[in-house]
């Protein structure tokens, strides 16, 4: 079950009329998103959007954002839609066409308000927590071959409500134990990452070898059958032998090689013409 909220949509004329909205809003909802359009908006979803201006859609929460929504499937669209608190088409004037100030904006009812501040995320790896407190620290991304030492600030878990970028929120360094954490994951994660590349280094030469054994075995046996082999190539990844694949093949050509192929023990085919 998701939130239900309520879409309000709204059109100004000009900057005046829409500023004493804009003041209201800016103290509820933050900053606005603001969508430089064209005259008609490339945006897929406005019409279906404006379509609901009054009425009741349901937000997902199993991702969190600071400042707008996916709503639950089936709503605006089969799969769901991305929603924002507060979304201003901002359209460029197009000839004699005025310009105009029109959005939509969403209710913050006290469960969206409420949701938002008990859930902590990482900003480094996004991952969201329901059962630890902010200002507590996020090991899951501790091993990742990417997380820099000078980073590890971006761990630090603070509620989805405050995770802007220059909020300052995550500024500082990491405790002790959370660098030695990272240093203990990074080392375990590295030997990980290392024997995983030596088995994908080992299943693809094995492969290779395979390969070439399978190939060798093939032009034996073409060879002893008198099938022509300067326009056939196997193709490893799809495990055939095919003909024609440099030049096409006449239909006589084809009965010749169908009839010279009876009983080969690999798959094989002819080239699409």
């Amino acid at each position: 079950m998701g939130l239900i909220t309520k879409v309000h949509c709204f059109k100004y004329n000009n900057a005046e009329g829409y500023a004493p909205l804009r003041e209201k809003l800016a103290l509820t909802h933050g900053r606005e998103f603001d969508a430089l359009s064209v005259y008609q908006s490339a945006d897929k979803l406005r019409a279906d959007i404006e379509k609901l201006d009054g009425k009741q859609i349901e937000l997902a929460t199993k991702q969190l954002f600071n400042n707008q929504w996916n709503t639950v499937e089936g709503c605006i669209t089969p799969l769901g839609a991305r929603v924002f608190d507060w979304r201003h088409y901002r359209r460029i004037s197009n000839g004699d066409a005025p310009l105009t100030f029109n959005g939509y904006w969403l209710e913050q009812t006290p469960e969206m308000i409420e949701i938002r501040s008990n859930i902590v995320t990482c900003g480094y790896c996004g991952r969201q927590y329901t059962d630890r407190p902010s200002g507590s620290w996020c090991d899951a991304c501790l091993g990742s071959e990417y997380l820099a030492e000078d980073t590890l600030h971006l761990l630090k878990l603070i509620p989805v409500a405050e995770d802007v970028i220059k909020s300052g929120v995550r500024d500082g360094q990491p405790p002790e134990d959370v660098v030695a954490r990272y240093h203990k994951e990074q080392q375990r994660c590295s030997v990980a990452r290392e024997k995983k590349g030596h088995a994908r280094m080992l299943r693809s030469l094995k492969l290779k070898i395979e390969s070439v054994e399978k190939e060798f075995e093939a032009a034996k046996w073409m060879i002893n059958h008198n099938v022509p082999m300067d326009n056939v190539i196997y193709y490893i990844h799809t495990d055939m032998f095919t003909f024609g694949w440099d030049t096409t093949l006449s239909s006589e050509a084809r009965v010749r090689i169908e009839q010279r192929m009876e009983g080969f023990p690999y798959k094989w085919s002819f080239d699409k013409v």
